[in-house]
């Protein structure tokens, strides 16, 4: 049975990365609506990184956590050239907009990365007309409207998860730390609730940097 085929019927997935789209197939995964930050053919800058992670991963397409990971670590280096001070290299992220072919947008001052999101649908096997010719653009949500005014942010989320990160400057231990392991909420449970946390924050997007092939 097909994913959201029903007449009466929507199916919509709380996170489905473009790998997932890919294993599932078409034919069972037409229809299906989702909302991601990053898909590889949404315009020249996209396909060509993808054409280069392409090539240095076996073929295997893209996630916007890949995408992320590169776009973010880039930023962070350029943030912190010249400097070892975690005050500076935050207040210069947050100085500099973000111009790359994964995102268009500023960091917040609370930290959260303020960029448009997509609502994306699978096409059917008959629309698909080249390689990895999966989604279709339904929508662009404005940064606005995507994210959770300041007023409403429980807690500075991006802001602490940052600051630790590049104080530390360990951000792959963002996800790998150990079950109990302290960060700025206290205890951990899993790497899971890390990467979930870091995301919403915006700061990161670098879910998978140890599995991210160097691109020159």
């Amino acid at each position: 049975m097909a994913l959201g085929r029903s007449s009466d019927q929507r199916l919509a997935a709380l996170l489905l990365q473009f790998p997932d789209t890919h294993a599932l197939g078409l034919q069972a995964a037409q229809g299906l609506v989702a909302t991601e930050t990053f898909f590889w053919d949404l315009d020249d800058a996209t396909c060509a990184w993808t054409k280069r992670f392409l090539a240095r991963n076996g073929g295997k397409p893209p996630s916007m956590i890949h995408a992320g990971t590169y776009g973010a670590t880039l930023r962070y280096l350029k943030a912190a050239a010249g400097t070892t001070d975690a005050t500076d290299v935050v207040a210069k992220m947050k100085e500099l907009p973000i111009d790359d072919f994964y995102s268009k947008g500023t960091v917040r001052e609370d930290g959260r990365v303020m960029r448009p999101y997509y609502l994306l649908q699978v096409k059917k096997p008959s629309e698909s007309k080249y390689p990895f010719d999966h989604l279709k653009l339904l929508a662009t949500v404005p940064a606005e409207e995507a994210a959770r005014p300041p007023e409403r942010e429980r807690v500075p989320v991006g802001e602490a998860w940052l600051r630790w990160a590049v104080a530390t400057r360990r951000l792959g231990d963002l996800f790998s730390l150990p079950q109990g392991r302290m960060s700025p909420y206290g205890p951990t449970r899993t790497s899971c609730d890390v990467c979930f946390i870091a995301a919403i924050g915006g700061i990161a997007d670098v879910n998978g940097v140890l599995d991210t092939p160097r691109l020159p």
